[in-house]
């Protein structure tokens, strides 16, 4: 609810900088509750993988979660559009 929200919000945005400001705060507060959404763990996964040292086993832990969230995010998300939808 809260990416839905922030991309809603940044539609409606006048200026760049509104937009920013109408992602970036959701998008932390996400992230930060430990929410599995398929867009940050994007940015999360492979920064950890640059951060290790390369192993088998968290590359396709890595690669597997992706997979799930996103298809897990497919149904929520659309869902989610359809009761947005103007």
């Amino acid at each position: 609810m809260l990416v839905c929200l922030a991309v809603r919000m940044s539609m409606s945005a006048p200026t760049l900088s509104a937009k920013v400001l109408a992602i970036v705060g959701r998008v932390m507060i996400f992230v930060t509750a430990g929410l599995e959404h398929s867009a940050a763990n994007m940015f999360i996964i492979p920064l950890g993988w640059l951060t290790m040292p390369v192993e088998g086993v968290a590359w396709i832990a890595g690669l597997r979660n992706l997979v799930l969230s996103s298809l897990g995010n497919l149904p929520g998300g659309s869902l989610l559009a359809l009761g947005l939808w103007p």
